[in-house]
């Protein structure tokens, strides 16, 4: 009945895989080949799921695997153990990112405080292990991965413990990517409003926002409607599949790198001035550009705006 039930769940996820000829794979496949992620060979995989996760606290998870894999009393939830060793495999030789596995790692920490508990019969080893890393998730841990500290503070704080310098991608920031990532949003959202909103109003009714990466396209689908911004389309990702929304490429607002990216596809090009703020990763910085008269329709040419990076 429990195996049904996974079965029902995962369907139709595994029936939009199969129609979209298995994206997720194409994603990570192309990845791998790819110089976008940082390929970490298998050992140091290994060491970011200790470093991801505490060093302090790794004597539990590992000890909760090692008990799921072999303890007699485990063999109810040997499966677990089985699940983790195989998708770790294939995250490694797929060169994912090396937070791809942590959800699973609740369960590790469980079993591993189950076994635990049942390998000490004194309640002082438990006591003094749970001190020790509630004091170095408050101290250490949480102005690490809380936003906790402004920017400045945090930089300087993180570099004290080399957190600054674990990246999982060949980007660059200021901070961390997961803490760059947050920021300048607002701020790009407005400048399109600002320039949208300056057009003609027979223009706007026929401008699309083309964003590069769902990230941009988000932020406009979140942020942009107290502006009066249209939904924007991209073909990164998912956004792919949603299409180019009826527009014909003949008046584009997009963020890119310079003017002659779009001379070939693009009778007029007009840039619109440069996109920063602070805190951001470095590749978001961008110049605006209004895109006029495309040679080729978007629905001519859509296929070839997949982006599966």
């Amino acid at each position: 009945m429990g195996v049904a039930v996974l079965v029902a769940l995962a369907l139709p996820n595994l029936i939009w895989q199969w129609v979209n000829h298995f994206p997720t794979y194409e994603l990570l496949n192309g990845v791998a080949h790819s110089d976008k992620n940082l390929k970490l060979p298998p050992l140091r995989f290994l060491a970011e799921q200790v470093n991801i996760l505490l060093i302090v606290g790794a004597p539990l998870w590992i000890g909760g695997l090692g008990w799921l894999a072999v303890a007699k009393s485990a063999r109810t939830w040997r499966f677990v153990a089985l699940m983790y060793l195989v998708f770790l495999a294939m995250m490694m030789a797929m060169h994912a990112k090396d937070y791809y596995l942590t959800p699973i790692y609740p369960v590790l920490f469980a079993a591993g405080a189950v076994a635990f508990g049942r390998w000490t019969r004194r309640a002082w080893p438990t006591v003094v292990y749970t001190l020790v890393l509630a004091y170095l998730l408050v101290r250490v841990t949480g102005p690490i991965v809380l936003t906790i500290l402004p920017p400045e503070k945090y930089a300087a704080f993180a570099d004290r413990f080399g957190a600054n310098k674990t990246r999982s991608e060949k980007f660059t920031s200021p901070l961390p990517q997961p803490l760059s990532d947050r920021f300048g949003w607002p701020e790009m959202v407005e400048g399109f409003a600002q320039r949208y909103n300056a057009l003609p109003a027979d223009v706007r009714a026929k401008t699309a926002i083309f964003c590069r990466n769902y990230g941009q396209a988000s932020a406009v689908n979140i942020l942009g409607p107290k502006y009066g911004l249209p939904t924007a389309i991209s073909g990164h990702q998912n956004y792919f599949y949603w299409g180019w929304n009826g527009y014909t490429g003949e008046s584009v607002l997009t963020l890119g790198d310079k003017r002659e990216d779009y001379t070939d596809t693009y009778a007029e090009v007009t840039d619109l001035g440069a996109f920063d703020a602070p805190w951001i990763m470095d590749f978001e910085r961008h110049h605006y550009f209004l895109l006029g008269h495309r040679k080729r329709t978007f629905a001519q040419d859509w296929p070839e705006f997949k982006f599966w990076y």
